[in-house]
């Protein structure tokens, strides 16, 4: 099923002209100062209205170099790795400057992901985060306030599990999150199964999408009957 939704949602962003390549949004705020944050409110206070100090562009939300299944690794090095590198995690690609500084290191620092993307009810998604972190997807919110270490899918890792509750289809989401201090760094959010979280393209007309994926949820209850 999911193949066939994904099929759709690829046909309708390849035949609407006014479609974009399917990106996240990435803004990033340094936190001014050398103090250590230790909450996410406290960092929230560097970031909007205030305008970002770099915005990049990324295919996924897989952030940090290091084990996503046990949750070791994950450090932010000497001297601090960029925010470049940061965005780019373990392949070392996928992540592109829009504007902004290219020199900010990932210490201290606010970020703001939004997109849309393809969720399917029932699934299993999993948020690994070094520090903190606020996720509002389809109405679904959860937020982790305070400082952290990282977090794993397996072999006693503590990755944050949720099942998607909503009817399948393409939503908006916004993720807020922060790094405090100068030790380790991670953000993932992913299928529980480490799967990547795909960023889905918004043509202009975007009842097109929606017609498209009805349209195979029609076919396949036609099949099954």
């Amino acid at each position: 099923m999911k193949k066939t939704i994904f099929a759709a949602v690829a046909a309708v962003g390849m035949l609407a002209s006014a479609a974009s390549a399917a990106t996240f949004k990435v803004e990033v705020w340094d936190i001014l100062g050398n103090a250590t944050v230790n909450n996410l409110t406290a960092a929230e206070a560097f970031g909007p209205p205030v305008a970002a100090d770099a915005i990049y562009a990324t295919a996924d939300i897989n952030f940090g170099v290091g084990n996503i299944d046990n949750g070791s690794g994950w450090n932010i090095g000497t001297p601090d790795m960029t925010v470049q590198t940061f965005l780019n995690g373990n392949d070392g690609t996928g992540a592109s400057l829009v504007s902004g500084s290219s020199g900010l290191t990932i210490e201290r620092t606010l970020m703001r992901i939004t997109g849309s993307a393809l969720f399917e009810m029932g699934t299993d998604y999993a948020i690994l985060s070094d520090d903190g972190y606020d996720l509002t997807i389809g109405g679904f919110n959860t937020r982790k306030e305070n400082r952290q270490a990282p977090g794993g899918l397996i072999s006693g890792g503590t990755a944050e599990f949720f099942t998607f509750g909503q009817t399948t289809g393409v939503y908006d989401i916004e993720l807020l999150w922060f790094e405090g201090q100068d030790t380790q760094v991670q953000l993932v959010f992913v299928e529980a199964d480490g799967t990547n979280i795909a960023p889905v393209p918004l043509p202009a007309a975007g009842f097109l999408m929606i017609g498209a994926l009805g349209g195979m949820f029609a076919m396949k209850r036609r099949k099954k009957a």
